[in-house]
């Protein structure tokens, strides 16, 4: 079958995350206000237009996602100006209109068509960009006071830590300096969240693929712990790591005896699409699409078996998170949920902002707008 991929050089796709309130301020000096909501066309078999596509489709939303903070350090909370990488993988679960979900993936992640028949297709997303630590400011009485299975140390204060971006502007699959988003169409059942394979490369279709942008970025997590010292020492509260089997025990027996830190957090981050596949996006809309992306990061991991292997841009890699993810490390390793909507917005030229990174999701989404409306067909 020939894909048609269609380029664009002025692509803005905007993430918000949810949990710790963020504020869309930031946007202000960038983003014209919203024209309203904004729909595309999807079609899971990768036909194109037609009857195998949905249309007025306005939301995606995706399965509880495994991310990782690749070099995050031993220290807890981590230490101010400390650089790391982070990678991010999840499947699509369903799509939705104004009118509630048109459609979605069964069981097996077999994405059902307008027609009621099965695609044969699953959806991966996958992501890799660089983060530095801002700020990290101790909060008494601001802990989640988490109890959970294997708790350890108390939870009612907490250290909040920010995220500036850190990556090289532009789209970089080296995993040394990471700066990407790619969609992916797999055969269906091919992905496999514990093990961590069959997220992207073969046999894997990249139908999507961009970069992150910095303006707007912002990210934050809140970590659990004890305040001691006169205010100057921090203790982290820690639980089991993997608490999404049965009765809140371990579904990977990788991280059966690992703990954790707990906490949560958020990330509004931006992405440029450099292009996308028409047969599987046939009528994006004819502007920028500003993404609106929430996301809640948490820990410990509850909705998703923690995986054995992250997609780094180029291959995989086993996480390092030690006996106690967060402390032990060098990595840390956290679950995100994540829902995009689609509104019309305006995004300057890249010449005109700082490009750069932001921190955890993505999504997909398709908007076409060259500068002279061209289109590459490849076969």
């Amino acid at each position: 079958m020939t894909s048609k991929v269609v380029r664009s050089n002025k692509m803005g796709v905007k993430l918000r995350a949810l949990l710790v309130t963020a504020s869309l301020a930031a946007w202000a000096g960038f983003l014209a206000t919203p024209a309203g909501a904004d729909f595309i066309s999807f079609n899971p078999s990768g036909t194109g237009a037609g009857a195998g596509a949905f249309t007025g489709v306005q939301n995606f939303t995706y399965s509880t996602g495994n991310v990782n903070a690749q070099g995050i350090g031993t220290a807890a909370p981590p230490v101010v100006g400390t650089t790391f990488t982070i990678n991010y993988q999840s499947v699509l679960s369903s799509i939705s209109g104004t009118n509630g979900v048109l459609g979605g993936a069964n069981a097996g992640g077999n994405f059902i068509t307008p027609g009621g028949t099965l695609s044969g297709n699953e959806f991966t997303v996958v992501a890799g960009f660089r983060e530095t630590i801002s700020t990290v400011t101790l909060q008494p009485g601001g802990g989640s006071n988490s109890n959970g299975p294997g708790s350890v140390g108390g939870a009612a204060d907490a250290a909040t830590i920010t995220f500036a971006d850190a990556s090289t502007p532009g789209l970089s699959t080296n995993p040394a300096n990471p700066n990407f988003f790619q969609i992916y169409a797999v055969p269906a059942g091919t992905s496999n969240t514990l093990a961590g394979t069959g997220f992207a490369g073969t046999p894997a279709q990249l139908i999507l693929s961009g970069h992150l942008i910095n303006p707007g970025f912002t990210g934050s997590f809140k970590e659990d712990g004890t305040i001691s010292g006169g205010g100057a020492v921090f203790t982290p509260h820690t639980e089991n790591l993997d608490q999404s089997g049965n009765g809140g025990g371990p579904s990977n027996p990788t991280y059966a005896a690992t703990r954790t830190v707990t906490g949560n957090g958020s990330t509004i981050l931006n992405v440029a699409i450099d292009s996308y596949n028409a047969n599987f996006f046939p009528s994006p809309p004819p502007s920028i699409i500003q993404l609106a992306f929430t996301t809640t990061n948490t820990l410990p991991i509850k909705g998703v078996s923690p995986t054995d292997l992250f997609y780094n841009g180029s291959t995989t890699y086993a996480p390092n998170v030690g006996a106690i993810n967060g402390v032990t490390g060098p990595d840390l390793m956290f679950q995100s949920v994540a829902q995009n909507s689609f509104t019309a917005g305006v995004i300057p030229e890249p010449s005109t902002i700082t490009m750069a990174l932001a921190a955890l999701l993505g999504v997909p989404v398709l908007s076409r707008v060259s500068r002279n409306r061209n289109k590459a067909n490849v076969a």
